[in-house]
């Protein structure tokens, strides 16, 4: 989700902003065994993590030029 605005303020140049946000919404659970050097399970059981992930934020602001190609204005 976001959006973003150009605002042409001279000639050939502008200005923009934009927002963004990304999330799912959704935590994430990591779970696994103890594991020896080679792989070998070794006691003390499954083990598991909870992740929150409430999304990320972000936000850009620009200056644009818009170069002419041999003096056209397109």
């Amino acid at each position: 989700m976001g959006g973003g605005v150009e605002w042409a303020i001279y000639n050939n140049w502008s200005i923009k902003g934009e927002y963004m946000f990304i999330g799912s919404g959704e935590g994430l659970k990591t779970c696994g065994f103890a594991a020896a050097p080679g792989g070998v399970a070794v006691s003390g059981g499954q083990f598991c993590f909870n992740h929150a992930f409430p999304g990320i934020h972000t936000a850009k602001f620009g200056l644009n030029y818009r170069f002419n190609s041999a003096g056209r204005d397109y």
